[in-house]
């Protein structure tokens, strides 16, 4: 949770996304305990779930992830940036980059259609099947994963609607007017690629669930009972096939609303938002902003902090303000070993000195000891 946590607080779109590897990983992570849990009370329907929704995971994982970093590096390579709070609007301009990093959102926040879906599915089988056949403690515990598992799908639909939103939707924040320019096909094929490989699976899970499986039944020793595919596929298909009537219909009834409607005129204008007759690109959330009201609930988890200019005059002209969630394990504890590893770095520095025949003293140097040691 801290993962996802921490996501929502940053600006840039490559250290949120690492962030929520911190969040998928704590998933594969709960999955896989579930499967030692299951081991442990001799429930082996239960291990193999949690075995094989931790083993998909880490596929599924690897797909939607990189899709997610490569829109990134493509948003970056257009724009020369990757601050949200400086982006806006790219769906217009970048339509492949947008469309395709909105699936891989929707993937790693675990909604139906999509490979994570699936994935986050077992671990919610596993943790459920904890609830009924462990003793009282694993029932506890279970139920704290149930809970958490919901809060982080919660949190990372909340963090992937700011990201999306903020970086293609609304109005461009940037002061540069050219229009960018998409990726080559060279970025796009992978990344279609990727993307076809989150709905594939979302959409036909028999084969992966499969898989995963009979891979946790090579890794583990474990036995799959029998019919436990089906018992996993059943309720699953049912679910998919449910939601994706219900999508159909709900397409349907917009198309012919549309199809009805389509000789009256349409006034297609700027959301109005406030007292503004020309709102400028300014005058809408950023990242900052859209993500405060959470961040507020959790601040006793989080180092959050906000900086705001102070007002000086009675009508001044311009103020600012800044908010920004520290990591507390970067700053107090990786920054100061980076320094200290480039401060002892720099003292070092004598023994590449470029001189040639001081490197051949080094290797002379180095075969008397490996003589010497072998000697004796």
């Amino acid at each position: 949770m801290g993962g996802v946590l921490y996501a929502l607080g940053q600006h840039e779109i490559k250290k949120l996304l690492a962030y929520h590897s911190i969040e998928n990983i704590g998933i594969i992570t709960l999955g896989l305990g579930m499967g030692m849990m299951g081991q442990a009370f001799h429930q082996d329907t239960v291990a193999m779930i949690g075995y094989a929704g931790a083993l998909l995971h880490v596929f599924n994982h690897a797909v939607f992830k990189g899709l997610l970093f490569l829109s990134a590096g493509s948003v970056i390579r257009a724009t020369h940036t990757g601050e949200i709070d400086h982006l806006g609007g790219l769906l217009r301009t970048l339509p492949w980059t947008g469309h395709l990093f909105l699936i891989g959102s929707l993937s790693i926040c675990g909604l139906p259609f999509f490979n994570g879906f699936i994935s986050e599915w077992l671990v919610y089988q596993a943790l459920w099947g904890g609830v009924f056949h462990f003793d009282i403690l694993g029932i506890i515990f279970s139920c704290l994963g149930v809970a958490a598992l919901a809060l982080i799908g919660g949190l990372a639909a909340y963090c992937f609607a700011k990201a999306f939103g903020m970086i293609f939707l609304g109005k461009n924040r940037s002061k540069e007017e050219s229009p960018y320019k998409e990726s080559d096909y060279m970025l796009r094929g992978p990344m279609v690629g990727l993307a076809a490989i989150c709905v594939w699976i979302g959409l036909f899970p028999a084969v992966m669930v499969s898989f995963s499986l009979k891979t946790a039944q090579t890794v583990t020793g474990i036995p799959v009972p029998a019919g436990l595919e089906k018992l996993i596929l059943n309720p699953l298909l049912k679910a998919i096939s449910v939601l994706f009537t219900a999508v159909i219909i709900f397409a349907v009834l917009v198309a012919l609303r549309k199809f009805l409607l389509k000789a009256r005129p349409v006034r297609e204008t700027e959301t109005w938002g406030c007292g503004y007759a020309l709102p400028s690109a300014r005058m809408q959330y950023t990242a900052s902003s859209f993500a405060e009201p959470i961040l507020r609930i959790f601040r006793t988890l989080l180092v959050f902090k906000v900086k705001t200019g102070k007002l000086k005059k009675h009508f001044p002209a311009e103020t600012h303000l800044s908010s920004s969630v520290l990591d507390v394990s970067e700053n107090m504890f990786f920054r100061p070993l980076l320094y200290w590893i480039r401060e002892l770095s720099g003292r070092l520095n004598w023994i590449q000195s470029g001189s040639t025949q001081r490197y051949l003293l080094y290797i002379l140097f180095f075969l008397l000891i490996l003589l010497i040691w072998k000697l004796n």
